[in-house]
């Protein structure tokens, strides 16, 4: 498992996000680095994910979809293994900077990790969510998710309003338009770009699942009177 594990890091480590930045991860074979949101019983590990900080403000918006992105492709690889983990924003800054400093030649910032191991079974199992929330026991109805609903993409739009963000802000949406989905980020919230990045992958991951062609594009059709915008994706129909 040790072995699979390195596999997948490695594999997302290596790989752009979709906005064409390369945010790093780090396997740091360490128990109690932080204290994570799962009681588990037995936590293996922490990736730490860190990407450079860039004055050019898109450029560093883009850093960080792209880190959220990464880290939850990373969870949904993991949970294809049996494999038990969950992001957090509240772990050992000073040491996780140490891990991560021969990857970097510029200013980088670690915003995020990801604790892994395997789940405690027992039925009094309590989520902390001290970071992330990730309880769907409320999310906004999907009309407030989604402008434009097309039925036939109704499992991926359900992806993408189940995504993990952080205290449950939910703070993504898309407008479809005929075959193109756009996505924007609804708030100021600090943590806004790693949640779409996390949503993104939902998406992603979705639209894999229901083996629906696509692909990313940077839009100059998008909807205007919408907040901030991201991303497209174009269905091939």
């Amino acid at each position: 498992m040790k072995e699979k594990i390195e596999s997948i890091v490695q594999y997302w480590d290596g790989q752009p996000g979709p906005l064409g930045t390369s945010p790093r991860l780090t396997l740091v074979w360490e128990k109690s680095l932080g204290q994570p949101s799962i009681s588990f019983a037995n936590e293996m590990g922490w990736i730490l994910a860190s990407h450079y900080v860039s004055k050019d403000e898109i450029l560093l918006r883009n850093s960080q979809i792209d880190l959220g992105y990464k880290i939850y492709m990373l969870e949904i690889n993991f949970a294809q293994e049996n494999i038990a983990s969950c992001i957090s924003s509240s772990f050992n800054k000073e040491v996780s900077y140490k891990s991560v400093e021969d990857k970097h030649r510029m200013d980088f910032d670690v915003p995020l990790a990801l604790c892994f191991g395997y789940e405690d079974k027992n039925s009094n199992i309590i989520r902390k969510g001290i970071s992330w929330l990730y309880s769907d026991s409320y999310r906004l109805p999907i009309e407030k998710i989604v402008n434009g609903i097309n039925p036939k993409y109704s499992q991926i739009y359900e992806a993408f309003r189940n995504a993990p963000s952080s205290g449950n802000s939910q703070t993504w949406r898309i407008v479809q338009v005929k075959d193109v989905a756009h996505f924007y980020v609804t708030s100021q919230l600090h943590e806004r770009y790693f949640n779409i990045g996390c949503a993104l992958a939902a998406f992603r991951e979705a639209v894999r699942i229901e083996n629906i062609n696509g692909s990313w594009l940077a839009s100059k059709a998008y909807p205007k009177n919408m907040n901030e915008y991201v991303l497209s994706w174009s269905f091939n129909s």
